[in-house]
């Protein structure tokens, strides 16, 4: 069974992509509470993990957006 260390390891890994400096609280957060998790599963780091997760993933790029909008793909450059 992977640890909660490991998990997110992996997935930041996938995320470098798209993670700038803004997310650094986030996941300063995140590798506290999963080093936390590890030595002990309680509902409230259960909980709080859940949640930085799920705000990170938020700021995750939707495929295929970019920077302007609908517009500025009708008027040529």
């Amino acid at each position: 069974m992977k640890s909660f260390e490991d998990s997110l390891t992996e997935y930041l890994a996938v995320a470098e992509a798209w993670l700038s400096d803004e997310e650094s609280p986030i996941v300063a957060a995140l590798q506290h509470t999963a080093a936390e998790l590890d030595k002990a599963i309680t509902g409230n780091l259960l909980s709080q993990y859940r949640l930085l997760l799920k705000e990170l993933d938020s700021r995750k790029p939707v495929a295929g957006s970019e920077d302007g909008d609908e517009l500025d793909d009708l008027i040529p450059d």
